[in-house]
């Protein structure tokens, strides 16, 4: 009788046998004989969906570098730190990225000190049809001019200073775009932006001064606006918001590090205000409820006197649907009655849903009790 080995078994039964291997072992198996190579890869499907390469050092180096091997052709997710990646691997690594068919989500750290290396990259980004989402956290404005010779992305996040002249570029080679996110500076006339993002349902940034809106910008299909604001005016704040479409279905939520109560008549004209998050003290407080269309509030207080405005704000806000408190004060349970007292009084349970509080800050009062806060009129959770 003839001796048998591995290689006189079928694909399908040295598949089911290599599925129990890893990442380091289907490698290994790979080379071993022309055969494996494509059944390993075949195996590594899952364990490649999603490739997680922001600590390359030692052994997770080696392992990372065999895991973009096996699962170019599988891999969905890659988050990758291209600082991390020693100018040897780079080549290796921007071929296989660019055999990553099945790429949707990439997110990118490091390589701002190397504008050659970004090029590179994006080369073999450009012919991935499949990319849908793109996440960019540097220091280097540069990306941008990488970032236009993509074509198919609907989801953007840039952690980096940019201006909005440099925006309108990434826009118009992108046209399906739906998500743009800037988690740095954002300076320029948004009004330049609009008539390139007709699709943009979702928009966020961040700025400090040096936006602003000369004209409405219209954004035929913008469902959520968020803005977070430092050192700004509390006037050109307001401009700025309403100088977005007042559609009632746009949703727009306003970060402040302080807001004066002097200044919030501005805010309060906003038409599409629905959430606000805001460090502010009592007398911000009672005006916030003079904005009776939010929906999200977000207070960050160190006073304990202005819990008594809270009240105020349930009394007046009757679309609001989540309460989130930060802070070192100190809440009772005579108070929680207090607010659920008014809530009874003025939702109707039948057509709400219960009101969220989500308290960040100390209580008087037993676990055990905040079970009686949970009902169909509030939802009550400490953290």
């Amino acid at each position: 009788m003839a001796e048998l080995n591995i290689l006189d078994l079928d694909d399908l039964c040295l598949h089911s046998t290599m599925e129990y291997l890893g990442v380091n072992d289907l490698f290994h198996l790979s080379h071993t004989c022309t055969r494996f190579p494509d059944l390993a890869k075949e195996c590594a499907r899952n364990l490649c969906k999603n490739i997680n390469c922001c600590v390359l050092m030692g052994i997770s180096r080696m392992y990372y570098r065999r895991q973009i091997i096996l699962g170019s052709k599988y891999c969905k997710q890659l988050t990758i730190y291209l600082s991390e990646f020693p100018i040897g691997d780079t080549s290796m690594l921007f071929d296989y990225v660019g055999k990553m068919d099945s790429l949707k989500n990439l997110m990118v750290m490091g390589c701002s000190h190397c504008v050659l290396m970004q090029n590179y990259f994006f080369s073999a980004l450009k012919h991935l049809e499949s990319l849908r989402r793109l996440y960019v956290y540097d220091s280097c404005a540069r990306w941008l001019d990488n970032l236009c010779r993509l074509r198919n992305l609907e989801e953007v996040q840039l952690g980096f200073d940019v201006e909005v002249s440099d925006l309108v570029k990434l826009c118009q080679s992108n046209t399906n775009l739906r998500n743009l996110s800037i988690f740095r500076s954002c300076k320029g006339n948004l009004a330049d932006l609009a008539p390139h993002c007709q699709n943009l349902k979702e928009l966020f940034f961040y700025t400090n001064g040096g936006l602003y809106c000369t004209q409405p910008a219209h954004f035929p299909k913008l469902k959520d606006l968020s803005m977070e604001i430092f050192r700004v005016g509390n006037t050109e704040v307001g401009e700025l918001a309403s100088s977005f479409s007042s559609d009632d279905s746009l949703a727009s939520v306003i970060h402040f590090d302080q807001l004066r109560a002097t200044n919030f008549e501005e805010i309060a004209k906003i038409p599409s205000l629905k959430g606000i998050n805001v460090h502010c003290n009592r007398d911000t407080l009672n005006c916030l409820a003079t904005v009776p269309l939010l929906e999200i509030i977000t207070i960050r207080n160190y006073e304990a006197a202005f819990l008594p405005s809270l009240l105020n704000i349930c009394r007046a806000c009757l679309q609001l649907k989540q309460l989130f408190l930060f802070g070192p004060f100190q809440v009772s349970y005579g108070f929680c009655a207090n607010i659920l007292e008014v809530l009874k009084s003025v939702r109707n349970p039948t057509e709400q849903k219960p009101l969220e509080v989500q308290l960040f800050c100390r209580m008087s009062m037993a676990v055990e009790d905040l079970q009686e806060f949970t009902n169909e009129y509030m939802e009550l959770t400490h953290f």
